[in-house]
């Protein structure tokens, strides 16, 4: 009998730790299907939400092309787009240098996906040849090791070949492209509207009456200043001193503003949308970082040898890039003088990924000055040169020159549309290359530069 009770004990034991185990088997298999269910629910509201921020950006970017030709265009603006009945994206748009920021933001239950991204405009034809001319000139002139590679739309005197100092053309032919000789004048035009109006908010933002001392926002025995992408600009007004007091890690919207020379020789680590506003000159000399920074003088901006450079420099005298360092894409110089003798400078092996733009007031006074661009033998721009006075190539283009004449002078003469060794090569310009939005084009395309 007691060995009955013993067994039955024990199978009653068994099934219970059976059932148990099922038991908990069938729970966990339960609770793995409910998570695989829910884990596949919020990747699919991820995946819509990003589809949907995607899909307000390229909405944004459709609905400023149709306003373009607005010499205010961009003003900072937010809105809400509706995709679809029920699902709507927050689009931000505003004005970066020479470029659009736009952020769209979409939230579809407790997914949420933003994406933003720094947008220009995509080149149309007029920008095609590797060098389009003024065409009321004399002929283009090439002598030397000059070479350009692509098409040359120029006046009816065309390309010819020069010899200089008893030194002749060395190429096999003038042109490796097409000449396009006509009195049409094909420059494309470019928005000065749009660029008076971004410089004059530099100088409003110059004159601002009650900036924040840089000392007050900087903690005790840190050398931190970070500010929130999406909060409000903190305009701040910073000495040579303070600057260079430390190694500065600077991010966020930071206007730094000041009314005296600065003179960088520390080695800064500036991101995010920061801007330097200097009614004095400006010159960088440490080595530190720049990334998506923003550098306005209305007198002259300098920088040497910095260790990492990414941004946006603007300028009523003159820009020097000196050194061996690269200007990452989509950088951009700005001269807009009404100075006889202002110049943007890329030398001693200087490389800039970008465009490189010089104005110089309206054409009657600009025929008395001599605003140029030079690029020097060791220098290169991958991009766009753009100037509606003067450029010197002693360096290399790999893209587009668009001018109203060359030059460069060899003692005791100045020689007015000559190319002396200098190479422009249209053909491996990297078809991801997008302008500034200053441009006038036939049919305005916008692209992002980047997305952040």
């Amino acid at each position: 009998m007691n060995r009955f009770k013993n067994e039955t004990g024990a199978a009653l034991v068994t099934t219970l730790v059976i059932i148990l185990i099922i038991s908990t088997t069938v729970i966990i298999l339960l609770n793995f299907i409910v998570l695989h269910k829910r884990l596949i629910i919020q990747e699919e509201n991820f995946l819509q939400a990003k589809h949907s921020a995607e899909s307000g950006m390229n909405i944004g970017m459709t609905k400023s092309e149709l306003n373009f030709g607005r010499n205010d265009l961009p003003l900072h603006f937010s809105n809400r787009i509706e995709i679809t009945k029920k699902d709507s994206v927050d689009l931000e748009q505003s004005l970066w240098g020479g470029y659009l920021y736009m952020k769209s933001r979409s939230e579809i239950k407790e997914s949420h996906y933003t994406l933003s991204a720094l947008v220009g405009t995509l080149p149309d034809s007029g920008f095609d040849p590797a060098i389009v001319l003024n065409p009321q000139y004399s002929s283009l002139v090439v002598t030397g090791n000059a070479r350009i590679h692509g098409d040359v739309r120029t006046g009816k005197q065309g390309v010819k070949k020069g010899t200089l100092a008893g030194r002749p053309y060395t190429g096999s032919q003038i042109v490796f492209g097409q000449v396009e000789a006509s009195q049409d004048d094909r420059r494309p035009g470019i928005n000065k509207e749009i660029i008076q109006n971004l410089l004059d908010r530099f100088n409003n933002v110059l004159n601002y009456s009650n900036p924040i001392d840089f000392d007050e926002l900087i903690q005790k025995d840190k050398n931190i200043l970070s500010m929130d992408s999406d909060s409000s600009e903190k305009i701040i007004y910073v000495t040579n001193k303070q600057l260079n007091k430390k190694n500065w890690q600077i991010s966020g919207k930071v206007d730094l503003i000041s009314n005296q020379p600065l003179r960088i020789i520390s080695a800064p680590s500036m991101s995010g949308f920061v801007r330097i506003l200097s009614s004095k000159s400006i010159v960088i000399d440490g080595n530190g970082i720049f990334e998506n920074v923003i550098l306005y003088s209305s007198d002259k901006v300098v920088i040497n040898n910095v260790k990492s450079f990414s941004g946006q420099i603007f300028s009523e005298k003159g820009i020097t890039i000196n050194g061996r360092m690269d200007l990452e894409y989509p950088s951009l110089l700005l001269v807009d003088s009404q100075s006889d003798f202002a110049n943007i400078e890329l030398l001693n092996g200087a490389v800039l990924n970008g465009s490189v733009i010089m104005l110089s007031g309206n054409s009657i006074v600009q025929q008395r000055r001599l605003n140029n661009i030079l690029i020097d033998r060791n220098s290169r721009v991958n991009g766009l040169v753009y100037s509606d006075n003067f450029v010197t190539l002693d360096g290399e283009v790999n893209g587009t020159i668009i001018t109203d004449r060359f030059y460069f002078y060899l003692s005791p003469t100045t020689y007015f549309n000559w190319i002396k060794d200098g190479i422009v090569n249209r053909k491996i310009l990297s078809k991801k290359f997008v302008l500034p939005i200053f441009f006038k084009t036939g049919n305005p395309k916008l692209k992002p530069v980047y997305y952040q």
